[in-house]
């Protein structure tokens, strides 16, 4: 029997039938529903869940332990589905319940008192789900013990909603009592340990502690790359982690890889031809540009150039954007006639929406122009009316800011002092308008003759 078939059964049949004696009738149908909802079939294990519970609410009354249990299961899953008003009402009816049923520090009813808490947090109620789970500590601290599984796992949940907060001084001590406990009860290498150790990493990167934060990143990423393969979400976010701190460390060559590496992962699913990735692809690409990796660089550009050019309008600003980005690789590369016909192929897509991305081509058409020996006026008098306008925009969601230190570095070697030092100034002239005025002290500036937008460029520079 399908899948499928055995859902209509369940929902449609209106669950089992009850029995006079024996075990719950309704546990073929929670199971049912458990595999739908770990399956990230959510819908599906919604119906179940609720079927299953009007059935129980009938059998049994409002109150029974069978009943409430079911009611839990179905606002967990409308939490997943982020339908967390609802959520939240079931999960207050539970605890209200167990509180009165069984008592206000029943293992049950502290479990309640997390998973509202867990809803209220995801709500943005921060102060409430504070409240709740502090309250939840305690009691599971006098109940259960300071080293239950189930007062770790409140423990850590609060320690994660105070680094949220970035009450960090309260949150360390937590993380840490939570990484000890489960390396003692646990071993290093359980997956609980393992995210305990994530946690505490997480709140010392939050803080720039980036050395203590390191050797716990690595540390996960190790463990999970082995319980989980490198692939999979948990691992590429931690690598992703990972990485950030690297770069923030001033590491790129480090970094680089594990950034790549999820990228060629999400490539290798649907997300690969979406232009998210393509901003993704883009992105890399300049950090390869960065590292000289040029080769790297040009076929990440290549790719994105592909996806976007199917995606996007004719007319889109980033069109103009991802071929220069592309040019200016070229011209890294001394591959200067490919980049010269890109670079002209981006001047064609800004006709009509000149804005900063039209600077960026007109600083690599004047940088072609120079390491050519030809004549740059033309381009130099299209930068001149450019910057004279008022609020120069940047379209299509391009970073507003450019950051070109390598190819100014590069440029630095191949051209004269003074014509590398006006691409510098050229480029903080863009990225700050208020430095425009900053070029007139270079004398190849000063007798430039504005030129209109439009004026065609001659076939070679």
């Amino acid at each position: 029997m399908s899948m499928e078939t055995r859902i209509k059964i369940a929902v449609v049949g209106g669950g089992s039938k009850l029995g006079s004696d024996g075990p719950d009738p309704l546990i073929s149908d929670d199971k049912l529903a458990s595999e739908m909802e770990s399956k990230g079939d959510l819908a599906a294990a919604e119906a179940l869940y609720r079927q299953t519970m009007k059935t129980r609410e009938r059998w049994h009354g409002p109150e029974h332990p069978v009943t409430l249990a079911s009611i839990a299961n179905l606002a967990r899953v409308l939490s997943a589905r982020r339908d967390y008003t609802t959520a939240e009402s079931l999960f207050r009816q539970v605890l209200q319940a167990r509180e009165r049923v069984l008592g206000p520090e029943h293992p049950e009813t502290l479990r309640s008192m997390n998973h509202l808490a867990a809803v209220l947090n995801k709500k943005e109620d921060r102060g409430a789900a504070e409240s709740l789970y502090r309250r939840a500590l305690r009691a599971s601290e006098r109940v259960l013990g300071p080293e239950n599984a189930e007062t770790l796992a409140t423990a850590a949940a609060l320690a994660n909603l105070l680094v949220r907060a970035e009450e960090y001084e309260e949150a360390e001590p937590l993380c840490r009592r939570v990484l000890d406990a489960r390396e003692r009860l646990l071993g290093p290498d359980d997956p609980e340990t393992v995210k305990a150790a994530n946690n505490l990493g997480v709140l010392y990167y939050n803080q720039r502690e980036l050395a203590a934060a390191e050797p716990l990143f690595r540390r996960v990423l190790q463990a999970r790359d082995r319980a989980l393969g490198p692939e999979d979400p948990k691992s590429l976010a931690t690598a992703g982690n990972l990485a950030r701190l690297l770069q923030a460390r001033g590491d790129m060559a480090t970094a680089e890889p594990l950034l790549r590496r999820a990228i060629e992962a999400k490539g290798k699913t649907s997300e690969g031809e979406q232009a998210d990735f393509a901003l993704d692809l883009n992105n890399h690409a300049l950090i390869l540009r960065r590292l000289k990796q040029l080769g790297l660089a040009e076929a990440f550009l290549r790719r994105t150039l592909a996806i976007e050019d199917r995606l996007l309008s004719s007319d889109h600003p980033k069109r103009a954007h991802r071929r220069n980005n592309l040019a200016m690789v070229c011209m890294l590369a001394n591959r200067l006639d490919e980049s010269e016909s890109l670079n002209r192929e981006a001047w064609a897509h800004k006709t009509g929406q000149h804005d900063v991305t039209s600077g960026r081509i007109l600083f690599l058409r004047i940088a072609l122009c120079w390491l050519l020996d030809a004549d740059a006026s033309l381009y130099l008098g299209q930068l001149r009316t450019l910057l004279a306008q008022p609020n120069l925009t940047s379209l299509g969601g391009v970073d507003r800011q450019w950051e070109a230190a390598d190819i100014l570095d590069e440029l630095s070697k191949r051209l004269t002092t003074e014509k590398a030092g006006f691409l510098r100034a050229l480029v903080l002239a863009l990225n700050e308008p208020g430095k425009i005025a900053q070029l007139d002290r270079f004398s190849l500036w000063l007798f430039v003759l504005d030129e209109p937008l439009d004026a065609p460029w001659p076939e070679k520079p």
